[in-house]
């Protein structure tokens, strides 16, 4: 199905080096951001574009969906951090969210999940596909191979979390990331291969990854593997941290 990435970047025909994509969800805890290109909830990524962008938006103020674009993004603040840092923010709503979003009502939403169910699928184990060419579609926009930090916040995080593990993810910030399937995203029969934490382990043998919000003692024995690991990132930082 046809999905939208929104892009955010300097007219200057140089390679970026470094491209943010933000996963939008339905709904959120509206976690602090990490950066000014930071937006995990779709109505608050939609205040900011139809209030900043009108003119480009035009299907996306047909939804006339409220929002709090000020308290989250700042386009003077976007606009310096992405000339600072000679980067691209980018945003995506995975399909059933945004443009794509279906009948809100919980019986209709329950129907929707059992078609998936019903066709050998899930909703979010599709949205994992839709990362995955999101991620591909930023990759083929850019020469250099820019480094693509993803960030997400609950079930999104766990959708996050899996794509990272068949893309090329440089890091994964993720915010109040379950701690166990039971409370995550759906996917058929996953528990009888693995985990939450063991998605988490898999992930980090090629990136960091930063969890935020998250309870300490859900992640205990992956915190004490990774301190007798000597590996660290590029500025010194532990691989695997929790902020």
């Amino acid at each position: 199905m046809p999905l939208r990435l929104y892009t955010l970047s300097t007219i200057d025909p140089a390679q970026p080096q470094r491209i943010i994509l933000s996963l939008l969800a339905s709904e959120t805890n509206r976690p602090a951001p990490a950066s000014p290109a930071t937006a995990l909830e779709w109505s608050d990524f939609l205040a900011f574009i139809t209030s900043e962008f009108r003119d480009e938006a035009v299907e996306e103020r047909s939804l006339n969906e409220p929002g709090n674009a000020s308290a989250v993004v700042s386009l003077a603040s976007l606009k310096s951090w992405i000339t600072t840092n000679h980067a691209v923010a980018a945003y995506f709503a995975p399909r059933g969210i945004g443009l794509s979003a279906w009948n809100p009502a919980e019986r209709a939403q329950t129907h929707i999940r059992r078609r998936f169910m019903l066709l050998g699928q899930t909703v979010d184990s599709m949205r994992v596909w839709d990362i995955r060419r999101a991620i591909q579609a930023l990759n083929n926009i850019s020469y250099t191979n820019p480094k693509i930090s993803l960030q997400a916040e609950g079930a999104m995080a766990v959708n996050a979390l899996y794509a990272s593990l068949f893309e090329p993810v440089t890091d994964l910030k993720l915010w109040n990331l379950p701690p166990s399937q039971m409370q995550g995203a759906d996917y058929l029969n996953v528990l009888r291969v693995l985990d939450i934490p063991q998605a988490v382990f898999l992930a980090l043998k090629d990136r960091p990854i930063r969890l935020r919000g998250a309870n300490k003692k859900d992640w205990l024995p992956l915190l004490e593997f990774t301190k007798r690991s000597p590996r660290t990132t590029a500025d010194g930082n532990p691989w695997f941290a929790i902020e």
